[in-house]
C-alpha cells in the first residue's frame, strides 16, 4: 500500500512521464488521474497479496467515469482466458472503480458500457517488482481510451 501511495505522490510531483513512469499506451487528449476523484483502495481484486512472490508488485485496472452522469458498466476480467470477475456496476460521475490483480498471469478486461459495444483492454503480463497499471477511460460519448504505465524501479 505505501508503494502506491508513494508512486500516487511522486507521480503528482514529478508528472507523469517524467523519468518516474512511462507510459506505453496514450491519448493526449486523456485527463490525468489526479483530475478524478478515487479511493486508495481497490473495488474488487482477484486473488490476495499473500498470492505474490515476494518482491512481485501487483498489477490493477483504473476505470474511470468520465462523464457528468452515473454510468452502468458491465465489466469482465478474463486470466489466462478464464472468466475471473463479472461485474455490473453504477459508476458516478467523475468517479473511478479499481480492480487490483494479485495473481500472474495474462489479463484481458472486457468493458460494456450502456449499449456501447464491447471494449478489449489488455494487461501485460510482466510481474516483477514495479506496479503495472492500465488506466480506462469511459468516455461521455461511450468511446473507451486506455493507457498502460509502469514503475520503473530497479529490480533485484
Amino acid at each position: 500500500m505505501w508503494r502506491k501511495l508513494l508512486l500516487i505522490s511522486t507521480l503528482v510531483v514529478l508528472g507523469i512521464g517524467a523519468g518516474c513512469t512511462t507510459l506505453l499506451d496514450s491519448d493526449q487528449n486523456r485527463p490525468t488521474p489526479t483530475e478524478h476523484e478515487s479511493s486508495d483502495r481497490a473495488n474488487a481484486s482477484i486473488g490476495s497479496p499473500s498470492d505474490l512472490p515476494k518482491n512481485i508488485e501487483n498489477h490493477y485496472y483504473q476505470i474511470y467515469n468520465d462523464d457528468n452522469t452515473t454510468r452502468t458498466m458491465n465489466i469482465r476480467v478474463f486470466q489466462n482466458r478464464d472468466l475471473v470477475l463479472n461485474r455490473s456496476i453504477n459508476l458516478s460521475p467523475e468517479n473511478s472503480y479499481q480492480i487490483e490483480l494479485f495473481q500472474v498471469g495474462n489479463y484481458t478486461l472486457k468493458i460494456n458500457s450502456q449499449g456501447v459495444p464491447q471494449h478489449i483492454v489488455d494487461a501485460p503480463d510482466t510481474f516483477d517488482c514495479n506496479t503495472h497499471f492500465v488506466e480506462v477511460n469511459v468516455l461521455p460519448n461511450g468511446s473507451i481510451t486506455s493507457e498502460i504505465g509502469r514503475t520503473l524501479l530497479p529490480c533485484e
